[in-house]
């Protein structure tokens, strides 16, 4: 979708850091915003505070990050077709969302799966708060860029800010506390500025203080400006002292001056180091400058192919007697073949004559494969027969498929009857393949008929095997006669699957019966994975039209495996209409199991939600596991929550691994945050998990912590465990702290003996013994109170 108003695409650069950043240009669309928000807005900015601070910003005007809502206004717009509608829908939107309600629109923007979307909300809300109130915005992108931990976000704002006032923009983006950030948006803002006046831009840019960034916001800069005064852009260019930065913008330069203005590009080219690097531009330059000046001015192997590659696009023949005229060179070799493509559309008896009188060896080959490549586009009959008579080996070879391809397109029987005449073999197969495919194009019935009447075995089934699935991408409804034509096996077995899709674009009910209906050898796997894949397309579509469908025919075969995925699928888009749907149906295993799966589903992007309606589900055999994936989705959230939730689950087994797990998550993400909680808790099997799980996080970046922790469980097993996970990993880093931190750990004197000789096994590098300590207890829980 390309929306009317700016969107943000994008160049990735990579700083030293390592952050990666958008300092991008937009493509296609209306860049220009009224007079009168650029007036309010610059009167506003000018206004700014020198220092980023929150204490001005309303609470309802800070990030929260919140989940995808479907039905919510943006999710309206996502229903709507066409770019105009789309865009009219979110202009209106954000006209009619008061300035207050900007950071919650925002908010629900950065959940939109709608890339595009997304991005004309962020662009069109910022402009609208810019113009408002650009402290606050101010405050609300950088908030969200410290949340989301990339800057992507604050670069919209910047990027629109710089539009309407680019020193204020960026001024303040050299105020942003965290340096990454600050380098991102001030080589946003500078790229920006480069839209409206690259000469103040790069002004300003040649300024900054030198590194990575610096290098990729002059190279923008002056991409931008090749592209409005190219000839401004080369005389700033002695501006840039670096000289490979300085190369590296030339080059840039000369590939977009090469098709406005090629005497300039090949002047300023000219003037680089003659090197292989250079090679590609030499291409581009001669053939735009020879597209021109078709004499040949500039002799050379490289320049000689360009230049005769250009004048043969405006006079072939004349072009084609020019370079045989030429003293033998590899630039007459290049030449001649630049040549021969053009005359292979004016003139093809000509070089065709040519080449016939060629010896074997040498070019002639390639110059086969280029000529008559090119000549069957226009005269495949012809192309083929003088291939037949003038070309062997691989000089046949590398081009005989592409003039059968070309042929078919035409007269579909001739190239059949030429490829009838080859030797078997899978080059012959793969021929007679590709020209039946193309056949069917225009007669599939005829295709299957010469199939069908001069092929027999796995040749006759792999063709019709082509045919058929030509047949799906414009009439899956006849694709389906052809495929019944095809004899049992895995050739038919594997277009189940690919039939299956296309018809159920078109008629997921009419897919599923021909599924139900296909012979018993067909196999079972093939059937049930084709059924999926229809389930799965028609619950992306239509689910209440799909789920009718099931209700209606409970006896059908595909009932369970379309209601499971139903359940599945209908979830993620609408968790409360597929639960009702579900309650509705009859009882048994297949609505126990559907239930299930819908809420699994729920949980992974509203587990509170998912978690509250299981309380209120019949109790069955797989309640249990529903309520583990609910608790282990919640640990994204709220790990606090999930892990209380956990600890309810009826089966100990279920629960002990669904602790374990959301434990194990959370001391990964945020091993600060899980060790605070973790402090919290009372001696008990509990604890002990919980530490053994954070000794395993910490150990690698920080075993002096690990060990600390792991000394403080109170299971003997499992604390020798820990002590040696982290004991491990502190030796190699200060093996005499650990030595001393061993000897007065509380550890029985066998377990001491064993994690000093594992150790030492470590450090002298030689192979670990075996830890005589036992694997991961399963330990009877009781209750704790938390």
């Amino acid at each position: 979708m390309k929306l009317a108003s700016k969107t943000v695409t994008g160049l990735v650069v990579f700083i030293s850091t390592g952050l990666a950043f958008v300092i991008g240009w937009r493509l296609g669309g209306d860049y220009s915003i009224s007079q009168k928000t650029a007036q309010v807005a610059v009167a506003k900015s000018n206004a700014l505070p020198s220092k980023t601070n929150y204490t001005s910003i309303r609470s309802n005007e800070l990030p929260e990050k919140i989940s995808w809502d479907p039905q919510g206004a943006i999710g309206q717009i996502l229903k709507k077709r066409g770019n105009g509608a789309r865009l009219q829908a979110i202009s209106k939107l954000i006209e009619e969302t008061p300035i207050g309600g900007l950071a919650h629109l925002l908010d629900s923007a950065k959940v939109c799966p709608d890339l595009e979307v997304r991005n004309e909300v962020f662009v069109l809300a910022y402009e609208k708060w810019i113009a408002a109130n650009t402290t606050n915005a101010l405050h609300y992108a950088y908030a969200s860029a410290l949340m989301d931990g990339q800057p992507d976000e604050m670069n919209t704002f910047f990027s629109t800010w710089a539009d309407l006032n680019p020193m204020a923009a960026l001024q303040a983006a050299k105020t942003l506390e965290r340096a990454s950030f600050r380098d991102v948006a001030v080589c946003q803002v500078l790229v920006s500025w480069a839209r409206i006046n690259p000469g103040q831009a790069m002004s300003v840019a040649i300024n900054l203080p030198k590194g990575a960034s610096y290098d990729a916001t002059l190279k923008a800069i002056f991409a931008h400006w090749a592209e409005t005064d190219p000839s401004a852009a080369v005389a700033s260019l002695s501006q840039v002292s670096s000289t490979s930065l300085r190369y590296s913008i030339e080059t840039n330069i000369i590939e977009h001056l090469a098709e406005l203005n090629p005497h300039k590009a090949w002047d300023l080219l000219n003037g680089l180091p003659k090197t292989q690097q250079n090679a590609k531009l030499y291409d581009e330059v001669l053939g735009s400058l020879a597209k021109q000046d078709p004499t040949p001015g500039h002799i050379g192997a490289l320049t000689m192919q360009d230049i005769f590659a250009g004048w043969s696009e405006s006079d072939p023949i004349a072009a084609f007697q020019a370079a045989q005229s030429l003293p033998p060179s590899k630039g007459k070799e290049g030449a001649i073949l630049k040549t021969l493509e053009g005359l292979a559309i004016e003139d093809p008896a000509s070089g065709a004559s040519y080449i016939s009188g060629l010896a074997p060896g040498g070019f002639r080959n390639l110059y086969i494969q280029t000529f008559v490549g090119k000549w069957a586009d226009v005269d495949p009959t012809a192309a083929l027969a003088w291939l037949d008579k003038n070309a062997t080996g691989s000089g046949y070879d590398n081009v005989v498929g592409t003039v059968l391809n070309d042929l078919s397109q035409s007269d579909a029987k001739s190239a059949l009857d030429y490829i009838s005449k080859m030797p078997d073999g899978s080059k012959r197969q793969t021929y007679l393949n590709s020209t039946l495919g193309n056949f069917a194009q225009s007669d599939p019935v005829a295709a299957m008929a010469w199939a069908n009447e001069h092929l027999t075995g796995t040749g006759r089934e792999s063709a019709m095997a082509s045919i058929v699935t030509t047949c799906m991408q414009t009439d899956p409804q006849s694709a389906t006669g052809f495929f019944s034509q095809l004899p049992d096996g895995t050739v038919r077995n594997g277009l189940v699957n690919k039939l299956a899709s296309s018809l159920a674009t078109q008629d997921p009910s009419a897919a599923i019966n021909w599924v139900n209906g296909l012979p018993e050898d067909v196999s079972e796997s093939s059937r049930t994975s084709a059924l999926s894949l229809i389930a799965v397309a028609w619950a992306n579509a239509d689910p209440p039209a799909a789920a009718q469908f099931i209700q209606n025919d409970p006896n059908n075969p595909s009932y369970s495996t379309a209601m499971t995925v139903l359940s599945q699928v209908w979830a993620q888009s609408d968790p409360k209409a597929a639960t009702s749907w579900i309650e509705a149906l009859p009882a048994g295993q297949n609505r126990d199991l559907a239930i299930n799966l819908a809420v699994t589903n729920w949980a992974a992007f509203e587990p509170a939600q998912a978690w509250a309606y299981a309380q209120n589900l019949p109790v069955t055999g797989g309640t249990p596991y529903m309520l583990s994936s609910i608790a282990t989705s919640w640990e994204n959230t709220d790990p606090i929550q999930a892990l209380a939730a956990a600890e309810t689950i009826s089966d100990k087994t279920i629960s002990i691994s669904a602790y374990a797990a959301i434990v194990g998550d959370w001391v990964q993400q945020d091993p600060q945050s899980a060790s605070k909680w973790i402090g919290t808790l009372p001696n008990g099997a509990d604890r002990d998990l919980a530490v053994e799980r954070l000794v395993g996080a910490q150990s690698p970046n920080d075993p002096q912590a690990a060990f600390n922790w792991a000394i403080t469980i109170s299971d003997d097993t499992l604390r020798g465990n820990a002590i040696l996970n982290a004991a491990l990993s502190w030796a190699p880093v200060d093996s005499a702290a650990a030595y001393a931190a061993i000897q007065s750990a509380p550890l029985s004197e066998d377990q001491r003996a064993t994690i000093i000789t594992n150790i030492q096994s470590r450090l002298s590098g030689k192979p670990m013994q075996n830890v005589p300590l036992g694997g991961f207890p399963t330990l009877p829980r009781g209750a704790p109170s938390r």
